[in-house]
């Protein structure tokens, strides 16, 4: 599946050096309590459940699956490129304008983004994606 390019071209489906599939349980403590249960709330908030990154040359597929069923999940899509430490996250259908700045580090274990801009979902993907690391998955 490729993302739909909103509001800047794709990039060209390279590999980069942040290629892989990420995966971050949060416990309900770490979330800092259960979540208020709503239909239809604002994807990326950071609640309690299972969360997957996938990265692969220029585009990401992220889906969060929450830890009760009285909570909906969300997924999402993109594209982004990396230029040194820095990565950038492009072309979401949930902020098809907003562009989310980061800078990223990585080990053969995790990997971990620092927030510089995204004010995407009233800053809600920034603290998604930063708040805890992401475990590299067996095999990828």
């Amino acid at each position: 599946m490729q993302p739909f390019a909103y509001s800047t071209p794709a990039p060209e489906a390279t590999p980069t050096a942040v290629d892989g599939v990420y995966t971050r349980r949060v416990t309900l403590a770490q979330a800092g309590g259960a979540p208020v249960p709503c239909r239809r709330c604002a994807p990326y908030r950071f609640d309690a459940g299972r969360s997957t990154l996938t990265l692969d040359s220029g585009r990401y597929y992220v889906a969060h699956k929450p830890a009760s069923p009285k909570v909906m999940g969300f997924a999402s899509t993109g594209h982004f490129i990396v230029e040194g430490d820095r990565i950038v996250f492009f072309n979401d259908p949930n902020c098809t304008t907003t562009k989310g700045i980061y800078t990223w580090e990585a080990s053969s274990a995790e990997l971990t983004f620092g927030r510089r801009r995204d004010s995407c979902g009233i800053g809600l993907r920034a603290e998604y994606l930063t708040a805890r690391p992401w475990a590299k998955s067996a095999g990828a």
